[in-house]
């Protein structure tokens, strides 16, 4: 991306399926405006090629996987929690993939 940072804006439905998105930096923060979705602001800009991950959101006690996942983040509503986790996607055809999942804050 020549050099150029920007910060941009993801959203993740509330839907119980996982879903793929591209990043090219770390997470910056986690926050939510609708019920429906999960929103995350990341850097864009920071590393030379996209990195796949796979994003989905659990409710409170909800079961989540066993293993292979990480904490991102959660959104508070009055009625109700999201919590936001990522995968990384390893099956993806001629992409390598060197740079590790991000630490969260």
């Amino acid at each position: 991306m020549s050099g150029v940072l920007r910060i941009h804006r993801f959203e993740v439905p509330v839907n119980d399926h996982w879903h793929t998105i591209p990043l090219t930096g770390p997470i910056l923060h986690v926050g939510g405006r609708s019920v429906w979705t999960v929103e995350f602001w990341a850097l864009a800009g920071r590393w030379p090629q996209d990195q796949h991950y796979e994003f989905r959101v659990y409710g409170t006690g909800h079961q989540l996987p066993a293993e292979g996942w990480q904490y991102v983040g959660s959104v508070v509503h009055p009625d109700l929690v999201w919590h936001l986790v990522v995968r990384r996607l390893t099956d993806v055809v001629d992409v390598e993939i060197t740079v590790p999942v991000p630490e969260y804050r």
